[in-house]
């Protein structure tokens, strides 16, 4: 099994709405930190910026964004060997 395929079966997305937009949680429950996480709403061609910026997100830890639009979502994760 390819080693991306192992990271997203270790995420679990919730949304919950607020005035400043929506939060999703990510859960990393693979053996390699996230070191990426690119968002793209799923009817743009084009990855958006890094939502992570000097973050990582550790082996079975948890990192929430915050302050997302609220929408349909590609989710895109680099792990620590690209």
């Amino acid at each position: 099994m390819r080693k991306t395929l192992i990271v997203l079966a270790g995420l679990i997305f919730t949304g919950s709405a607020f005035a400043q937009g929506a939060s999703i949680e990510i859960s990393n429950g693979s053996d390699w930190q996230i070191h990426y996480l690119y968002l793209s709403p799923s009817s743009s061609p084009d990855w958006g910026p890094d939502q992570l910026g000097d973050d990582i997100i550790d082996t079975n830890s948890r990192y929430t964004l915050y302050g997302i639009s609220c929408d349909t979502y590609d989710v895109m994760l680099v792990d620590e060997d690209d």
